[in-house]
């Protein structure tokens, strides 16, 4: 006759499951789930072998925290390096020999005075001999721009960058901290840096003005730049305080 304790015993205990049979149910929660619940994973490539993630754009890896299983690393460097601030936008080349289009005019000056601006050339370079005779082994060799279109279409650029620039200010809930930084190379120059907490708890920064010192760089003629700079993408009420190095 079986004991209390034998009928326990046979209860609890799990015969062998057979090839191709589901584990015991006792079994599932010692088991750790690998699925991927983060969208953050479909920019990035899981390396096993190295237990580490691949950035599917730029390549960089990222070690994986088995403690947590933490996401943070990779959504930081995607927001950061990969996602364009709104409004803003961005130089890009397309590099990819499969979908080339008739030639344009307006494309090809476009990215000349993109190079112009990416490898710091002088405005003078797209009148040079030697640059235009780059494009004669074409079928369509393009018209060069003038120096003087090139510099107003920087100034073009320049004026729309710092409007998405302003817009993007404008559109921050919170307070803006300030960094201030002033050289000398050879004019005197002081450097304004704004960064905060965007809603989604994430940190953000942006250059938003080199400015050029007239005279000396005095408290007062320091401070005059950076009130200037202020009323200009009108943040006078969204300072909080800033740090000088």
């Amino acid at each position: 006759m079986s004991s209390a304790i034998d009928v326990v015993n046979m209860n609890n205990s799990s015969p062998d499951p057979s090839p191709g049979s589901s584990p015991p149910v006792g079994d599932v929660h010692e088991r750790k789930s690998t699925k991927k619940r983060s969208t953050i994973h479909q920019h990035f490539t899981l390396i096993e072998k190295e237990n580490k993630y691949k950035c599917n754009l730029c390549h960089v890896k990222f070690r994986i925290d088995v403690k947590t299983s933490s996401t943070g690393n990779l959504n930081k460097h995607y927001q950061k390096f990969h996602v364009l601030p709104a409004g803003q936008t961005i130089i890009k080349t397309n590099t990819n020999n499969n979908s080339r289009q008739p030639f344009s005019q307006q494309e090809f000056d476009r990215r000349v005075v993109s190079f112009i601006i990416l490898k710091n050339q002088p405005v003078t370079t797209a009148e040079d001999d030697s640059f235009g005779d780059i494009f004669k082994i074409f079928s369509e060799t393009p018209r060069m721009i003038s120096n003087d279109t090139v510099r107003r279409r920087i100034f073009t650029l320049f004026d729309e960058e710092k409007a998405a620039l302003k817009s993007t200010l404008e559109g921050v809930g919170g307070k803006i901290s300030f960094i201030l930084d002033c050289w000398t190379s050879p004019n005197q120059i002081q450097g304004i840096v704004a960064h905060w907490i965007n809603e989604s708890w994430e940190y953000e920064e942006r250059v938003i003005d080199l400015d050029i010192l007239k005279g000396k760089h005095t408290g007062k003629n320091l401070a005059l730049s950076f009130l200037k700079c202020l009323e200009e993408f009108n943040l006078t009420h969204k300072i909080m305080p800033e740090t000088r190095v």
